[in-house]
């Protein structure tokens, strides 16, 4: 299943924007009817410590549970792991959950196609949002998700058992504009 890193940035513009709604740890885009769960994670831009990536997770996307794997703590855009210290951005990892199942209509004079309410109007949004939004829109409609550099960033799905053990293989490197 594709799944989305969301900063929490974005996610705090969009709410604003009255573009998404989050009750709980899901994530409702009304836009596209589209419902998605919501994982706390860390998106790890770079290495700050002398030591180098020990950890080899420069541009990786890992959930507050991975990172309590390895024995790290997230504080603000740190993340720190042993000796290891990176910088990043804390947000969330968003699974598009299953559409809702569309009743078919009823037999007799109403039958037909129903009709889905009016799209709401168009509102003066940035260019790094509405990129967000088409991003969502991709991973919900495909098997790829979009990519933006603007707090949206696509998971690579886990694809063997060393990558599993090793909790490595989550998120391309991702440069900021």
């Amino acid at each position: 299943m594709p799944r989305i890193f969301v900063s929490q940035r974005r996610i705090q513009q969009w709410t604003e924007e009255g573009r998404i709604s989050v009750e709980g740890n899901v994530l409702t885009l009304p836009e596209l009817s589209r419902q998605f769960r919501l994982t706390e994670a860390f998106h790890v831009e770079r290495v700050v410590s002398e030591g180098g990536d020990t950890y080899r997770l420069t541009g990786k996307v890992k959930t507050r549970g991975q990172i309590g794997t390895l024995g790290g703590e997230v504080f603000l855009n740190s993340l720190i792991i042993g000796e290891a210290a990176y910088e990043g951005e804390s947000g969330f990892i968003g699974e598009a959950l299953p559409a809702p199942a569309v009743q078919a209509p009823q037999a007799g004079p109403t039958s037909g196609r129903a009709v889905p309410p009016p799209a709401p109007p168009p509102r003066s949004r940035d260019a790094a949002s509405q990129a967000g939004i088409h991003a969502l829109a991709a991973m919900s409609s495909a098997s790829q998700a979009a990519a933006s550099t603007m707090g949206v960033v696509p998971i690579k799905p886990i694809s063997s058992s060393r990558d599993r053990g090793s909790l490595q293989g989550l998120g391309p490197a991702i440069g900021k504009k």
